[in-house]
């Protein structure tokens, strides 16, 4: 008989709801849940520096966000053809200036102005460890592979860690009082940082989040680096690099924050629409057939349903996907 744990079920006081304004910041894990939400017609809202891995650059850059900085040319660094900003994410990088600069500023805007009309931020820390510019001194949220030479490596102390997000968390919750954040741990181990800094970083994240949760009412722990570890304890459940969970593996996670942090109009909702496209994926061979309108009128009642269900919410990509498979009739 195989033997294995199993992750207890997670209670929540928190409740995601079909309205909800979410915004979801941290590591490529948190891209996992911004794409998760979204497909499920979820209002959320990406980072505007995309992808940061440690908590003092998240901490700074919800510091730019809140004082609605623009950044400017001299915030850019020029390598390999590419103007790069080293508070982002490569995804912003880009061969042309004044459009990588027009990129950044619309979406640190974007983000301030719905800063205060947020009801939820998922926030995933992926490391402790982080880099300092030496030509400024400032930290670094990425380094866009200029030489090695011009960086320092550090890692941020338990105690580092909480007073950065503890500052930045009450500066959030003065800007609007009713966020409420769920702060998790990347299931990720960076292996590249040795498997002993690995360890002592995500220890040193773990107890800063509890200590965080402590100090916050508001602030609540979804232990995604815990389900992985724990009890998905088999390289059955990561990629091919063994490093980042797979896609059993995510969803299984993603099934614990599924029944504790949703609530049952959210869980609704993600049943419809699940259902919606379970029969939009079904293969009907002769769009002539009797057959075949039957599977569009069923198609058609899940969409109806949808609409009807949840009118302040936009099934505009659920519409066409109807009319295509309608066209062929």
């Amino acid at each position: 008989m195989y033997a294995k744990t199993t992750f207890p079920k997670i209670e929540s006081a928190i409740k995601i709801n079909p309205q909800d304004g979410l915004y979801t910041c941290g590591s490529c894990f948190a891209n996992e849940f911004y794409e998760r939400l979204s497909v499920r017609r979820f209002n959320v809202l990406p980072h505007p520096f995309g992808i940061v891995f440690n908590p003092i650059s998240i901490a700074q850059q919800f510091e730019l966000i809140l004082s609605g900085y623009s950044f400017q040319q001299s915030d850019l660094a020029f390598h390999n053809g590419l103007y790069h900003s080293l508070n982002h994410h490569g995804s912003f990088s880009g061969s042309n200036p004044d459009q990588v600069l027009q990129h950044m500023n619309n979406q640190i805007h974007l983000a301030h102005q719905n800063l205060n009309k947020l009801d939820t931020l998922i926030l995933t820390l992926g490391s402790a460890h982080y880099y300092e510019y030496t030509a400024t001194q400032k930290i670094v949220a990425n380094c866009h592979k200029l030489p090695q030479n011009q960086f320092k490596k550090k890692r941020a102390s338990t105690e580092e860690i909480t007073e950065r997000l503890s500052s930045t968390f009450q500066k959030l919750h003065e800007f609007n009082p009713k966020l409420k954040i769920i702060l998790t741990i990347s299931p990720v181990r960076y292996l590249r940082d040795g498997f002993s800094e690995n360890s002592i970083s995500k220890a040193s994240l773990i107890i800063a989040a509890d200590q965080l949760k402590a100090m916050f009412s508001f602030v609540h722990y979804f232990p995604a680096y815990e389900i992985f570890m724990d009890d998905l304890r088999d390289y059955r459940y990561v990629k091919e690099d063994l490093v980042h969970p797979n896609k059993a593996a995510i969803d299984y996670i993603w099934s614990y924050f599924y029944d504790s942090f949703f609530s049952e109009e959210s869980k609704k909702l993600i049943s419809q629409l699940n259902r919606f496209y379970q029969l939009a994926e079904h293969k009907v061979m002769n769009p002539f057939s009797t057959e075949f309108q039957s599977y569009l009128e069923n198609l058609k009642s899940k969409l109806n349903l949808l609409q009807h269900g949840f009118p302040n919410i936009d099934f505009t990509n659920e519409e066409k996907v109807y009319l295509k498979l309608k066209s062929a009739d």
